[in-house]
């Protein structure tokens, strides 16, 4: 897909060297926040581990 690249001016100051600020706004233009369509799940929050606990092997040092 193709997109036209719009101007826009903005008003962060390059105050740090590294002009953090600057490309966090360019980047916010550039990557503009999408809902998620509601049928896509979101990461488990932890997984289960599939090895029982008396299989593990322990080791002592």
């Amino acid at each position: 897909m193709i997109q036209q690249i719009k101007q826009v001016s903005h008003s962060t100051v390059g105050s740090d060297p590294a002009g953090l600020g600057l490309a966090l706004e360019v980047a916010r233009q550039l990557h503009a926040p999408v809902n998620r369509a509601p049928e896509v799940s979101t990461a488990a929050a932890h997984r289960t581990r599939r090895t029982p606990a008396r299989r593990r092997t322990v080791v002592r040092g």
